[in-house]
């Protein structure tokens, strides 16, 4: 989800976890605070995207009254 919602890949690889100790991009690109809380923003609006498509979806898929 991180990944589709356009979150950085460093971002990504400290959130959850990764050292990255092999990439040698992050270990020169530093994540911070901000940049946690721009990935968050992002995960959250693609989630209200899809949760949006799915509802769209989902009663256009109802049977019709009448």
């Amino acid at each position: 989800i991180a990944r589709r919602s356009g979150v950085d890949k460093n971002a990504r690889m400290v959130m959850f976890g990764h050292s990255g100790s092999n990439d040698v991009d992050f270990q020169y690109d530093t994540v911070d605070e901000g940049d946690l809380l721009n990935a968050v923003d992002k995960i959250e609006a693609h989630l209200q995207f899809v949760d949006r498509r799915l509802t769209k979806t989902q009663k256009n898929t109802l049977p019709k009254k009448g």
